[in-house]
């Protein structure tokens, strides 16, 4: 028998005074969009009522996201049915969707056993895992969509069971029932939720890239490239168009559309199966879609601390490439980097037991060469795992290392820092013990170290309609504790100190990657390790001026104006490595 009593034909009026202000409608006025609330095994009954306004709609999607977590999320679509105007009701079961994710099923749960809310049997509905997406054409004649979302008792029932569960549903695949993110930005900043990632369909995205056209280019880890094309500024409620791109590469950390071609560093599959590295992809034919995949260099990609970034240097004539400590360096190389290292470590370092353990130097180097990938030559080394690097105004080179979790509390532990890459530098990672501190001669050292976390994207804050402070700063992602910082850079002799700011933050974030549009807007995404990607614009609406900042020709201070000509002499003597 049915789960629940025959519903009324109208929601009771405390159910429509809870979502009508939510939805910004009245409570007469019929909703095209529905957004529940998070469900847990806390929720009486383990479930919500939905109603939507489906009158005139040509297609219904229904959508489950999680909580914050994707663990236990056994989702179930209740009795959901089609109301007509004279109250004829139709079950939705009876219609063949056009798409749903993997892991769907009519009359079952998502291990297709049978479908149970708080321990009551579903006499007809469908079962699912968030995230989930189901699309149908509707038939005409029908006014309302009916149904209940609930947790599944299989994933309540679980010991230590975390399930939560966001059920939505609207007729315009454009149009989001998405709900606001809830992050800290400084005052006059704005954060839009803009796509959330669909992790069964689409995966978990850690790159993100901008074509010619502005549209953003994005990398599921372990899966394929996708292409965004960005809703204007000031649509509300309006989703991205997100597009497969058909081509045998993916799996990207690194994307850079360069040379009129977009640049990856990826794996490649089909024909360039058991590839990885820089890959070169092209359009030949001007139809708007990549024909051609050229391999330029190997280099190991798959693990966290594979290759990673690819950025253009400031001549604009040169790729710049960035790898973590796992990586080994390609080969037909010119190193500016120390050449014959060897350690040169005095204590055994038998008795440790932490990662990458007997991986010698020189760790994690940054690699440039031309657009055809010849000509290689490696810049510095010496990193444990940075995954993003970006140059300023004057043509110098940043990045954000990661520090070593197993070596909290120990001397050689080393904060995550942002690190000035100089030419020829060395920064003294070493695995255990023996890594180089600040102090030694012969490293480069930290600019400004952050604290413990986990570093991911990196980018300069020029062209971002922002208050001249912002457009200078620095940005650097911490993927653990979910946050951006906003670096300030200023002169150290021929390098550079500085303080930083926590620029953006929120729970159940971990940002990934970072760029600034053509629009102006900053955008990051979220992602990585199979955890959930959204993709969010930030916007500055406040009463600062938003003028283009352009690098002074001449600083105002006389310790800024002497560090630039220090710096200057130093890159002329770098001219002879």
């Amino acid at each position: 028998m049915p789960i629940l009593p025959k519903p009324t034909m109208r929601l009771s009026r405390p159910i429509a005074i809870l979502f009508c202000p939510l939805l910004g409608l009245s409570a007469n006025a019929a909703p095209k969009k529905f957004a529940s609330e998070v469900i847990t095994k806390e929720t009486p009954g383990h479930q919500v009522e939905i109603e939507i306004d489906i009158t005139g709609a040509k297609q219904l999607v229904l959508e489950v996201t999680d909580g914050g977590d994707s663990a236990y999320d056994w989702a179930d679509w209740v009795e959901p049915r089609l109301v007509a105007a004279d109250g004829t009701e139709r079950s939705l079961t009876e219609l063949k969707w056009i798409s749903a994710t993997n892991g769907t099923h009519v009359g079952k749960n998502h291990g297709q056993g049978p479908l149970l809310v708080d321990g009551k049997p579903v006499a007809k509905g469908i079962g699912t895992h968030a995230t989930s997406l189901i699309v149908y054409k509707l038939p005409a004649g029908y006014t309302l969509f009916r149904a209940h979302g609930g947790l599944d008792t299989e994933a309540t029932k679980q010991k230590n069971s975390r399930g939560s569960v966001q059920f939505r549903a609207y007729t315009d695949p454009k149009v989001s029932a998405l709900p606001p993110l809830d992050v800290t930005l400084p005052d006059g900043f704005h954060a839009e939720r803009l796509y959330d990632v669909n992790i069964s369909t689409q995966g978990s995205w850690v790159a993100l890239g901008v074509d010619g056209k502005g549209r953003l280019i994005a990398s599921d880890r372990l899966g394929p490239l996708y292409r965004i094309v960005l809703p204007p500024a000031g649509a509300k409620n309006t989703l991205p168009e997100v597009e497969k791109l058909l081509v045998e590469v993916g799996q990207a950390n690194g994307l850079l559309e360069a040379f009129g071609s977009l640049y990856v560093m990826g794996i490649g599959s089909g024909k360039w199966k058991g590839k990885s590295g820089l890959f070169r992809l092209t359009d030949t034919t001007n139809d708007d879609h990549y024909d051609k995949v050229e391999h330029l260099m190997s280099v190991r990609v798959g693990s966290d601390h594979h290759g990673h970034a690819i950025i253009l240097n400031p001549d604009k004539d040169r790729l710049v490439m960035l790898c973590g400590n796992s990586t080994d360096m390609p080969d037909q190389i010119a190193t500016r980097h120390l050449r014959g290292q060897s350690e040169d470590h005095l204590l055994p370092r038998s008795t440790y037991y932490g990662h990458n353990t007997n991986r010698m130097a020189p760790g994690g180097f940054v690699v440039s060469c031309r657009p055809d990938g010849t000509d290689r030559r490696i810049l510095c080394a010496g990193f444990r795992n940075p995954y993003d690097l970006a140059y300023n105004g004057e043509g110098e080179l940043f990045t954000f290392d990661a520090d070593m979790e197993y070596d909290v509390g120990a001397p050689w532990y080393r904060p995550t820092r942002v690190n000035h890459c100089v030419s020829g530098g060395e920064f003294g990672w070493r695995f255990g013990a023996g890594k180089w501190p600040n102090w030694y001669p012969d490293t480069a050292g930290t600019t400004i170290d952050i604290g413990r976390g986990s570093p991911t994207g990196v980018i300069f804050g020029y062209g971002a309609k922002f208050p001249a402070k912002y457009q200078q700063a620095l940005y650097v992602l911490d993927w653990t504790y979910g946050k951006i910082y906003a670096v300030h850079l200023k002169s150290d002799g021929a390098t550079y100190t500085g303080e930083f700011e926590t620029f953006l933050s929120g729970r159940g974030l971990p940002v990934s990657d970072i760029v600034i549009g053509h629009d102006r807007a900053m955008y990051f995404i979220t992602g990585g390790r199979r955890s959930k990607s959204t993709l969010v614009r930030v916007t500055y609406e406040g009463s600062e001026s938003t003028i283009p900042y352009t690098y002074p020709s001449r600083l105002t201070t006389i310790t800024e104006q002497k560090g630039r000509e220090l710096r200057q002499v130093r890159r002329r003597l770098e001219t002879l490595h």
